[in-house]
């Protein structure tokens, strides 16, 4: 999406999207589902933060498990923000955390969790968290606390 915006600020990478029209369900706010895909926005975002890679081909990971808590609604005239940082690091996977919020607001309309697999697509097995990488979420876990 064209609008977005991405930075790092403190412990936590963030993405800034404005909310459209189609993200709308009957009520007017943002559908329940659209927030699976505002964190996967924010995921892809901040996995090629960490690592450099730009195309979806390179990124050697799976995603195992999401969920979301919903808090508060939002609406069309808000632009979403998501915040997304590494909480656990296993051997062969780690887990994310998000907070999604009405930008400039300091209350989450949403939180999130993810767990992501390290995966050879190639040997269709999973793998371990590459060294470069277990460095990278490690600092960036303890710098989120």
């Amino acid at each position: 999406m064209k609008d977005e915006e991405t930075s790092m600020t403190g412990a936590s990478f963030k993405v800034s999207y404005p909310i459209r029209f189609r993200d709308l369900d009957v009520l007017g706010h943002v559908n329940n589902a659209v927030y699976f895909t505002y964190m996967e926005m924010a995921r892809i975002e901040y996995y090629r933060y960490l690592t450099g890679k730009k195309s979806l081909e390179a990124f050697d990971l799976i995603l195992a498990h999401i969920s979301c808590d919903y808090l508060k609604p939002l609406t069309l005239r808000d632009t979403v923000e998501i915040s997304v940082w590494p909480t656990e690091i296993g051997n062969t996977s780690f887990t994310l955390e998000y907070e999604i919020r009405r930008k400039g607001s300091r209350k989450p309309a949403a939180k999130g969790r993810s767990v992501m697999v390290m995966y050879d697509y190639e040997k269709n097995v999973k793998k371990s968290i590459p060294g470069h990488l277990r460095r990278v979420l490690e600092r960036e876990a303890e710098a989120a606390k």
